[in-house]
């Protein structure tokens, strides 16, 4: 396990002695080595009531860092005071670090900001130091941050000073230009009401129309019916076991269910008959469908369990998701491949429209598969599974030792032997790991998409399976469409390359972008909104930070 401490300077809220500061200090440095354009803003004073007790994040800095910080790095005067408008609004809390490492808007701004260095949005004067430390924090398995190390603090100042040179020159009708500085990177536990309040009433994100930003706005577009809903007490759980109850029964409990459901709108009309008609039951199947479950019609004490989730609980995870897709990299558009971690499924978008889509396997808890953003550049075809130290030392090396065979048995072969670990690939051909194919895209993680021969997974309602890279159902398919410019590849010679005895490379000529996201919440193609499990539990460890409330956001069962 490849783990990381660094150490920090954490100023405790009431002993640093710079704490109750309420004016910005100015700074004259002038001679910077970053871009220059920035214009002087207006000093903003500190937030003195955000405490540990209240705070998004509970470590906080010194002051007297920051202004370190500017004076070592030489950053300029505009800049300087950039830095200190970012951090005055959250009192010194940190932004990008929690105690156990990168925050979630720390990787997602760091993923749209190396996205954007390859896609127009170069960086002219990169950090090399920032890249080095970003790269490791992001390849580590665990990241432990405690004590004294200067090294820890620069790389949060770092990231912030570079977050505002991006965001200055994006484009200023982007999003992250328009949402409130302290709402993209969130300073302070509030209200949920309140913060869906402020994104209703904010004129100029409805301005906003570039087709990236389609799903923060098609799913603002349900906020507002589930504020006045939140607003309105909610409704009333229905507190009974049912049992199994198909179209034709007749039970009280249907009538709870129909006031339930003409709510939020999946009934209309003001019927609430104990009888289970017609159209209930079509109620009841797009419901179950919107929350992952198997739209069978059949009501029981698990899909009532869904029903019974407060309205707060289901807006609490509309303001999650949509803090989360104002970070989806504005470069990709119109034509990409989409991969939604919790829905289990991989889209293919053209001209901004559904081409196709099929199911997918993720990593199961433990082994999460990362968010991020990269261009697809290679198909491998008959590939060796080039295993993991991870797995080496977890799952083969005890598996040799209790069997001197299994290397042969699983068509193993040790390529090196090191010190430590062996390294160990799987050959191509049949039983291997990756199946026929495999899918290369840029990223920090050795993650990418891969066929499978374990068909059969794919019949399972929740796919949380893998080691961490995303297995597809039908990779020939893939393949087919990623090649369909490149003449060359025919379906015939696809597939003969799918069944080679050695790996077959080739270079993707037009570069698709794969957005790997993790959306519990979002309005589907046809214009409803959907739910999902929060499986990896990003959305409760967000919702336990951004509120005021103690309850999480929802989870279907």
């Amino acid at each position: 396990m490849k783990k990381l401490i660094y150490t920090l300077v954490i100023s405790s809220a009431f002993a640093a002695c710079s704490y109750f500061d309420k004016s910005p200090t100015t700074n004259s440095a002038d001679n910077s080595s970053q871009p220059s354009e920035a214009k002087p803003e207006v000093p903003q004073v500190r937030d003195v009531t955000i405490t540990p007790a209240n705070a998004y994040n509970d470590i906080f800095i010194d002051s007297t860092a920051v202004e370190t910080f500017i004076k070592n790095k030489n950053v300029s005067a505009a800049d300087a005071q950039s830095v200190k408008n970012f951090y005055n609004p959250r009192n010194y809390g940190l932004a990008w670090f929690f105690k156990d490492g990168l925050t979630e808007q720390g990787r997602a701004f760091w993923n749209a900001y190396s996205y954007a260095n390859t896609h127009g949005q170069k960086d002219a004067s990169p950090d090399k130091q920032l890249n080095k430390r970003m790269d490791s924090l992001l390849e580590a398995e665990t990241v432990m941050i405690e004590g004294t190390d200067t090294g820890f603090l620069n790389t949060e100042m770092a990231l912030t000073l570079k977050f505002l040179q991006y965001k200055r020159n994006s484009d200023r009708q982007s999003l992250i230009n328009k949402v409130p500085l302290t709402w993209l990177v969130p300073a302070k536990k509030t209200d949920e009401l309140a913060m869906a309040d402020s994104i209703l009433n904010n004129k100029e994100i409805a301005e906003v129309s570039d087709s990236t930003n389609k799903p923060f706005h098609n799913l603002k577009g349900q906020l507002s019916k589930y504020d006045s809903i939140a607003k309105k007490g909610g409704w009333q759980p229905i507190v009974a076991r049912v049992g199994k109850l198909k179209k034709g029964a007749s039970s009280p409990i249907i009538a709870l269910i129909k006031k339930r459901l003409q709510v939020t709108g999946e009934i209309e009309g003001t019927d609430t008959s104990g009888k289970y008609n017609d159209t209930l039951e079509l109620a009841i199947k797009s419901y179950q469908q919107q929350n992952g479950l198997k739209p069978d019609g059949v009501i029981t004490d698990s899909l009532v369990n869904v029903l019974n989730v407060p309205a707060r609980q289901h807006l609490k995870q509309i303001l999650v998701n949509l803090n989360r897709m104002l970070w989806i990299p504005p470069q990709v558009k119109d034509n990409y491949v989409e991969v939604n971690i919790p829905d289990f499924m991989l889209n293919v978008y053209e001209d901004n429209k559904k081409a196709f889509d099929m199911p997918v396997v993720v990593g199961k808890e433990g082994s999460n598969t990362m968010m991020f953003t990269g261009d697809l550049y290679q198909i491998v075809f008959s590939p060796y599974w080039n295993i993991p130290a991870r797995i080496v030392r977890d799952e083969i090396v005890p598996a040799m030792e209790n069997d001197p065979n299994y290397l042969k048995s699983k068509k193993m072969e040790i390529v090196r032997k090191t010190d430590s670990l062996p390294i160990i690939r799987q050959l191509p051909g049949q039983g291997n790991a990756l199946g026929r194919a495999k899918f290369l895209f840029p990223n920090s993680f050795d993650i990418y998409l891969h066929d499978t021969e374990a068909k059969e997974v794919f019949e399972n309602k929740k796919r949380a399976l893998s080691h961490g890279c995303i297995r597809l159902a039908d990779s020939e398919k893939m393949a087919e469409y990623i090649l369909r410019d490149q003449k060359e590849w025919t379906s015939s010679k696809i597939n003969e390359a799918m069944n080679s005895t050695k790996p077959v490379e080739v270079a993707v000529k037009k570069k698709l972008p794969v957005v790997i996201t993790y959306f519990t919440t979002w309005v589907n193609d046809e214009g409803q909104l959907v739910f999902r499990e929060d499986i990896y539990g990003h959305d409760k460890k967000m919702a336990d930070r951004m509120f005021t409330s103690a309850a999480s956001p929802a989870s279907p069962a």
